[in-house]
C-alpha cells in the first residue's frame, strides 16, 4: 500500500489520523503503550516505525505541533516523507572558506538537500570571503539536483572580519603567540579568526535580524539518511528547547589554558547571579579529567552544592558545533554578547594567544544564560549525522513523496 500525497483542504487531525490508518495498515507501525512525548490518555495514540523510531497523535488542534511528530515517523517508509508547512523563522549557517567546496557539493549539500530540504525548505545562510558565480552555481546545481526545486541561498561576504584583529592584538603579537612552545602545534591566524567568527560576530550581523532560530553545519558535515522531522520544530516547539547538540566532549587542555580562570574573572566583574554561577561551575568542574558529560549536565540543572574538593578539574567541556542549533534569542542575550566581548577585548586574548576554539567558549556563554536548563540532546536516532567522512557515500536523488499537514 503507497500512502499518496493529497492536496485536498482537510484538518490536520484528520490528515495526521488518516495516515496513521494508512501505514498501520501497511505494516509500517504498530500501536503500542499510550505515552508518548508527553502524551497520555484516551486522547493520545503513540505509534512507533519498525525500526524503533517513536512519534505521538494528540488529536487536539491545541496542540497541533504534535502533529507533525506524529506523522514524521512515516519518513523511514521509501515512499512517504511529512511536511510541516509551519515554518519557523528558522536558516542553515554555513561558513565557506572554498577549501572544501567539492566535499561541499559532492556530499554536504547534497544529503542536506535529498534528506532536509526537500521536503523542509529552510532558506541557507553561506558566510564567505568572495565567491564567484560558478562558484554559486554549482551550489545551486546540488541542492536542485537533489530534490530542492526552489533553493533559497543567501550569500554574505564578510572578508571584513578577516581583515581585522580584536583591539589589544597586534599582527606581530599574534605571529610571536602563534611560534610560541606548544602554540606551534596547533592552527593558524585563519582558524582563530573563524573561531572568533563564530563565538560571537556572526551572531551580531544585521543580515541575521529575519531569523529567530538558526542550524548550522560544516561545509564537510552530512547528513547520512532522511530526517524523520522538521528538525526547527521538533527542537524548538515540541521539545521547547533553546539550543540543541549532537555531542558533548571534553577540550584538548593544551588549547583550554585560562579559559576557566577567564570566565571566572568575566562573572565577577559582571556580577554573575549566584544561580547561574553555580550551574555552570557543576557542569564544567568535576572531580576527574574525563567525566562523564550526561552526568556534569544532570548536575548543572540540580539542586545540588559541590564543595570545592570535589570540584578538582576544568574538563573544558565543548558542545560539538559542527551541528547545533540554537535561537538568536539565545545568542543575543546581553549574557552571551557581555562574555563574547570580553573574551574579544580583555587578556589574555585567549582565542589568538591560545587558540581557543569557538565550541568551548560558546558552551559556557550557553550554560551561563540557560543555566543548564533548555537543553536538548539531537540523537543520531533523529538526524544520522557525520563529520569530515573521507569517503561520503554517494546520495541517490530521492523518489519519495513529501505529505504536507495543511
Amino acid at each position: 500500500m503507497r500512502c499518496r500525497r493529497s492536496h485536498v483542504t482537510v484538518s490536520a487531525v484528520t490528515v495526521a489520523v488518516a495516515l496513521v490508518v494508512c501505514l498501520l495498515s501497511s505494516g509500517l507501525l504498530r500501536e503500542d503503550d499510550p505515552t508518548a512525548f508527553g502524551c497520555s490518555g484516551a486522547r493520545c495514540l503513540r505509534i512507533h516505525t519498525t525500526s524503533g523510531y517513536t512519534a505521538a497523535v494528540m488529536p487536539n488542534s491545541d496542540e497541533g505541533a504534535k502533529i507533525a511528530e506524529a506523522t514524521a515517523a512515516a519518513t523511514l517508509s521509501p515512499t512517504v516523507n511529512v511536511v510541516n508547512n509551519t515554518k519557523l523563522r528558522g536558516v542553515i549557517l554555513f561558513l565557506y572558506g572554498g577549501r572544501w567546496h567539492d566535499y561541499f557539493v559532492r556530499a554536504t549539500l547534497p544529503s542536506l538537500a535529498a534528506y532536509f530540504l526537500r521536503c523542509h525548505p529552510y532558506p541557507v545562510h553561506i558566510s564567505h570571503e568572495g565567491v564567484t558565480a560558478a562558484v554559486k552555481g554549482s551550489i545551486r546545481d546540488a541542492l536542485t539536483r537533489h530534490g530542492v526545486a526552489r533553493p533559497v541561498v543567501d550569500y554574505e561576504d564578510v572578508s571584513d572580519t578577516w581583515k581585522s584583529l580584536p583591539p589589544g592584538v597586534s599582527e606581530q603579537e599574534l605571529k610571536t603567540w602563534m611560534q610560541t612552545g606548544v602554540q606551534s602545534k596547533f592552527q593558524g591566524r585563519g582558524y582563530r579568526v573563524m573561531c572568533r567568527f563564530w563565538a560571537g560576530l556572526v551572531w551580531q550581523r544585521s543580515s541575521m535580524d529575519k531569523y529567530d532560530y538558526y542550524w548550522r553545519l560544516d561545509t564537510d558535515s552530512i547528513l547520512t539518511r532522511p530526517v524523520i522531522v522538521d528538525i526547527f520544530h521538533h527542537v524548538f516547539i515540541e521539545r521547547r528547547c533553546e539550543y540543541g547538540y549532537n555531542r558533548l566532549k571534553g577540550e584538548n587542555p593544551f588549547v583550554a589554558e585560562r579559559l576557566w580562570d577567564t570566565f571566572v574573572a568575566w562573572a565577577r566583574r559582571d556580577n554573575l547571579s549566584a544561580t547561574r554561577w553555580r550551574a555552570v561551575r557543576r557542569f564544567a568542574m568535576s572531580d576527574r579529567p574525563n567525566p562523564d558529560p550526561a552526568t556534569q549536565l544532570r548536575l548543572a540543572a540540580s539542586e545540588h552544592n559541590p564543595s570545592e574538593g570535589e570540584l578538582k578539574y576544568f574538563w573544558a567541556p565543548m558542545f560539538y558545533n559542527n551541528f547545533e542549533l540554537g535561537s538568536f534569542r539565545l545568542k543575543r542575550d546581553p549574557l552571551y554578547s557581555a562574555f563574547f566581548t570580553y573574551v574579544d577585548t580583555q587578556q589574555p586574548y585567549g582565542i589568538f594567544r591560545h587558540r581557543w576554539g569557538d565550541a568551548p567558549l560558546h558552551t559556557l556563554g550557553v550554560m551561563a544564560v540557560l543555566s543548564g536548563q533548555g537543553l536538548c540532546n539531537v540523537s543520531q536516532r533523529v538526524v544520522g549525522y557525520r563529520h569530515a567522512v573521507k569517503h561520503p557515500p554517494t546520495v541517490a536523488v530521492p523518489t519519495a513523496s513529501c505529505i504536507d499537514l495543511a
